[in-house]
């Protein structure tokens, strides 16, 4: 009897032991098994420190940057996404979970730890109204109105003010503004106010022209108006801040900002991220759990159906409930990979590649008895070089799978012992980084090597017979081998080299399984019933 395994392969739980397929194995712990071979992660290295308790959450900011630097971190589940901002150098970040909505860049997010130091409150709120006055009674009147909005230094509009009085204002006669509110109370970037006069163009059509601006402190002003300099209008739809319960914020390739409230999907004007019309919703029966941008179109996930919006036009997007009936049971494992977003039900790993229906790849390989052991309502995950990474804690137990996915479904399924807080996927640089139990910040797979372990399925010989024989290839020694038969441990030894190792040889068995330990690259693992066996071939 000769038996040999040159391809290592990840779990497939849901099979019985004995059906797996020879490459496939019971357990891959810490087994990184991309190139065939079975070869162990490395430990995490340390990147940095980070503020006292438990991340929930990890952010890199900031292009130009090493390991160590920008790096925010909340307790808490927070979203973040870049901005569609013309011109924008300062790398204006949007998030929310972290009380109301809030954007900051790194002009003012580096003063001090924890990072961000400052932020601004996302979106302005509406002043209240303005009082006019003008004397003169000669000419032909003109009635006039005025509203105001507020100004950030980024030069970022809010919803104008409630309509001022009504006045007859004169030709060439001064008009007094009174009553204008100074900056917002709250951690505004306001820096001045624009001023919009009601006027009637030739056509009838009224619209709030824009006057002129003053700074955020001035309560009033005067001036004459000449109706022929009056500028653009006052932006339609209002430009109101987003609701403060928002969350799940992410940029969508139309130019706008997405998000959710619990039964709303919510979005920005286009290029605006700080204007949220309240026309841009669509609500929706079930409670939002969550989503992911895949193409034009938002995967909104909720505690019922899961729905896909799809537009380039914030105000008019077309909904479509696909088939299926898998609700999110994890907002934090709603995750992208080339295959289409993905997110864990209460049956397992779901993917929505944009077709009609719903599946639950992971069918192949975990039960749902299987699947809820992990407890996935408590999973969170991130996708690194297109690998699913997803945590989970059932309060006994926790640890990572780690699911190559593809259209057709899972390739692969290994395991790891490694489990983190908190994980970002840092595209720009290729690396995954975690927040381990600790609350500190580590580079995954970059430190010494892990120690794996990869067991083979299980075998019913055609009879009984010896396992006399292992040889292993590896790239360094020892590797310790198990011997199992019956489910019981039946022999282990330590292979110190590349050549035949002898094993107790002194009874049959009418099954057999084993596992190798290791903390370098395994090729091949070879056992037979004797070593002339082995040297036969």
């Amino acid at each position: 009897m000769k038996l040999s395994i040159e391809l290592f392969d990840g779990i497939q739980p849901r099979l019985r032991p004995h059906l797996l397929k020879e490459s496939i194995a019971q357990r891959a712990l810490n087994t990184k098994l991309w190139s065939g071979g079975a070869e162990p992660f490395k430990q995490p290295s340390l990147v940095t420190t980070l503020p006292a308790g438990t991340k929930k959450t990890i952010f890199r900011h900031g292009q130009a940057r090493t390991d160590e630097n920008y790096w925010m971190s909340w307790t808490t589940d927070v979203d973040v996404a870049r901005g569609p901002v013309a011109g924008d150098t300062t790398e204006r970040i949007y998030f929310t979970g972290d009380g109301v909505p809030k954007v900051t860049d790194s002009t003012i997010a580096w003063a001090s730890s924890p990072y961000p130091s400052a932020s601004y409150i996302l979106g302005l709120p509406s002043p209240s109204a303005a009082t006019l006055s003008s004397p003169g009674s000669t000419g032909t009147p003109t009635r006039i109105a005025l509203v105001y909005v507020y100004v950030t230094a980024w030069g970022e509009t809010g919803p104008p003010a409630t309509v001022s009085n009504l006045i007859d204002y004169y030709a060439g006669q001064t008009l007094t503004v009174t009553g204008l509110d100074t900056a917002p109370a709250g951690a505004y970037n306001v820096t001045s106010k624009y001023l919009y006069i009601a006027s009637t163009d030739a056509n009838g059509t009224t619209a709030y022209r824009f006057w002129k601006s003053v700074p955020v402190a001035t309560t009033s002003t005067t001036g004459v108006i000449d109706f022929t300099l009056l500028a653009e209008s006052v932006g339609t739809p209002s430009l109101v801040a987003p609701p403060d319960g928002l969350y799940g914020i992410m940029s969508h390739p139309g130019g706008f900002m997405v998000g959710f409230t619990e039964r709303d999907f919510r979005r920005s004007e286009v290029f605006k991220p700080y204007g949220w019309p309240t026309a841009y919703r669509d609500p929706v029966p079930d409670a939002i759990v969550g989503g992911e941008i895949l193409g034009t179109s938002v995967v909104v996930c909720t505690k019922g159906p899961t729905y896909l919006f799809t537009g380039n036009d914030p105000l008019n997007q077309t909904k479509t409930t696909l088939e299926g009936w898998q609700p999110c049971v994890s907002k934090r494992s709603i995750d992208r990979v080339t295959a289409g977003v993905v997110y864990a039900s209460a049956d397992g790993l779901v993917l929505v590649n944009g077709s009609q229906a719903l599946r639950v790849v992971t069918a192949d390989h975990f039960d749902r008895a299987q699947w809820q052991v992990f407890k996935p309502e408590s999973s969170h995950a991130a996708v690194h070089d297109d690998r699913y990474f997803w945590w989970w804690d059932n309060g006994v137990a926790k640890g990572l799978l780690i699911f190559q996915l593809s259209a057709a479904g899972v390739a692969q399924v290994v395991e790891s012992d490694i489990y983190a807080t908190a994980a970002f996927a840092d595209h720009r640089k290729d690396e995954l980084y975690v927040a381990l139990e600790n609350g500190n910040l580590y580079k995954w797979d970059a430190g010494t090597a892990s120690t794996m372990v990869w067991r083979s399925k299980l075998w019913h010989l055609d009879r009984p017979q010896n396992v006399g024989a292992v040889k292993i290839d590896a790239a360094a020694y020892p590797v310790t081998f198990r011997l199992y038969s019956e489910g019981v441990l039946q022999d282990t030894v330590t292979v110190a080299d590349g050549r035949p190792t002898t094993l107790r040889g002194d009874r049959r068995y009418e099954d057999m399984e084993f596992e190798i330990e290791a903390t370098a690259m395994v090729n091949t693992v070879t056992v037979a019933s004797s070593i002339l066996d082995m040297r036969n071939g």
